[in-house]
């Protein structure tokens, strides 16, 4: 049942991002992550996931792929105000799951919550998730 449940993104995110110190630089979220996210609706829901990011200035895209979840593959858009980011994850035009976080040095953590559900199996969810650039 538990590939019924969703992400999340970093994913997601989320969306993850690497980074720069404070005083208002962009950090740097290109490149490849790996993480586990975990449903806070769902007892011991969860999963893994890998994004394949790229950047151009305080925006981001790429892929993200999920494991046990109804999700496959998603596309993945963002943006970033200096450590901070938030994310849209999207398949075949519909917002799928929307995701925020944080950026420490290579490590990013933060939250996730699903959108339209229309067309899927998947169940409404909200959760948290960690990554680290590989």
């Amino acid at each position: 049942m538990r590939n019924r449940y969703l992400l999340g993104l970093l994913l997601a995110l989320m969306l993850t991002s690497c980074g720069g110190g404070g005083g208002g630089q962009t950090a740097n979220i290109a490149g490849t992550w790996v993480g586990s996210w975990s449903s806070l609706r769902y007892a011991g829901a969860g999963g893994q996931f890998i994004m394949n990011l790229s950047q151009s200035g305080n925006s981001f895209g790429g892929t993200a792929q999920l494991t046990n979840s109804c999700f496959g593959t998603l596309q993945v858009t963002g943006s970033l105000a200096g450590n901070n980011f938030i994310a849209t994850l999207s398949d075949g035009g519909r917002q799928r799951v929307s995701v925020s976080g944080t950026v420490v040095g290579n490590a990013t953590s933060g939250t996730y919550r699903t959108l339209d559900l229309t067309g899927t199996n998947c169940l409404e969810d909200q959760g948290t998730f960690s990554a680290g650039r590989s």
